[in-house]
């Protein structure tokens, strides 16, 4: 922070970072925590050409964590109720899925929605996500659950770092790497955004 603008990411275990933190004024969350009421609504930012891409494709991977084979006719579905979905204040994934001309995909989203076990998490009406210097994720509970339950919540994480690289000093620190890279997804999608993340002054630290 002795760098004007400079802003910090941080995906902690076990509470290690908490009290550095609260020292700095930063936002810590407890990702799937017993005692969090942690609430994301990642399709609230559809509002370019770029956005409307990503949230299709996030679409996509969870109708593909669910079971479902995603081809070019459900690729263009999602991209139909996604331009729709622009049109609402809330854009949850509820409205996503009545929107979507497609009994496959609405079964498959059902997972994620307030229907399904991970609704609390990914089916928001507001999103509890700040927008401070520091901001520090606790994931050894969200790392407990399966797939369906973490490639979806860090997707979106790196996501909201994306958005906000912009040029301003950024470090991402990834505590106990080798547990986010043993999802393969997940794994790939971060080796693609590190080649654009130096680009935009941003260093990832890997411990």
């Amino acid at each position: 922070f002795r760098y004007p603008g400079a802003q910090l990411f941080a995906f902690d275990r076990d509470y290690s970072v908490w009290m550095l933190t609260e020292a700095v004024g930063g936002e810590f969350y407890d990702l799937a925590g017993p005692k969090s009421d942690l609430a994301f609504c990642p399709l609230r930012d559809i509002d370019n050409d770029s956005d409307v891409a990503w949230a299709v494709g996030w679409i996509e991977v969870l109708c593909e964590l669910n079971g479902l084979k995603f081809t070019p006719k459900h690729r263009n579905s999602v991209a139909d109720a996604v331009e729709q979905l622009r049109l609402s204040p809330t854009r949850t994934l509820t409205e996503l899925s009545a929107n979507v001309q497609d009994i496959e995909i609405r079964d498959a989203l059902q997972h994620f929605t307030v229907m399904g076990p991970l609704g609390p998490l990914l089916d928001a009406e507001h999103d509890c996500l700040g927008s401070g210097r520091m901001l520090a994720f606790e994931t050894e509970n969200l790392l407990q659950l399966d797939d369906k339950a973490v490639i979806p919540v860090l997707l979106y994480l790196f996501r909201r770092i994306e958005q906000r690289l912009d040029g301003s000093p950024t470090l991402v620190l990834l505590d106990e790497a080798w547990s986010y890279f043993q999802h393969e997804l997940f794994r790939d999608r971060l080796k693609e955004g590190l080649k654009t993340m130096r680009r935009r002054n941003a260093v990832v630290g890997m411990a």
